[in-house]
């Protein structure tokens, strides 16, 4: 499975705002910034006395500020996806039980990689690093750098699979 997760720049940011702008021009930039913190840190009402300041007088907020601090929140969120997707979420790999063989996402961050990994992936050209340990052996797709595929070392779980190495 491939996994886009954008890599967020200030100007991608500044884009989405204006196209935000042009979908609800009713709304003034306050509101429509207020409701992207919203979205993106749901806790600073409680937990930032500046954003809790800004909700209950919402004529006081200086909308530059505003505009950084939603930028920083919408980076800091894809970010922190493509991280856990990569690293820590618990369906990042996943095993199949008819082989034993751990199969991972490959998180990328750019249209450019995404294409690259579904042309490797059509013409069966992708590569990759292979490390061994002690406890597994680990096939490390190139572009996205992620796990492609586990293999456990123990004897035992191997030998449950049918599987010899």
């Amino acid at each position: 499975m491939i996994a886009y997760v954008p890599e967020v720049t200030s100007d991608y940011i500044a884009e989405y705002l204006a196209d935000l702008k042009d979908a609800n021009r009713q709304k003034d930039d306050k509101t429509l910034l207020l409701g992207q913190l919203q979205l993106f840190d749901q806790a600073a009402a409680w937990s930032d006395s500046t954003v809790r300041a800004w909700c209950e007088s919402p004529s006081a907020i200086d909308i530059e500020t505003l505009r950084a601090r939603v930028t920083d929140r919408i980076m800091a969120h894809y970010d922190r996806r493509a991280q856990t997707l990569k690293e820590s979420h618990p369906l990042a790999i996943q095993v199949n039980l008819a082989t034993g063989v751990a199969n991972g996402v490959l998180v990328v961050r750019n249209a450019a990689d995404c294409a690259s990994l579904v042309r490797g992936i059509v013409t069966g050209t992708l590569e990759f690093d292979l490390d061994r340990t002690d406890e597994c052996t680990v096939l490390r797709e190139k572009i996205s750098g992620c796990i492609f595929r586990v293999m456990t070392s123990d004897n035992m779980l191997t030998n449950t699979f049918g599987i010899s190495i």
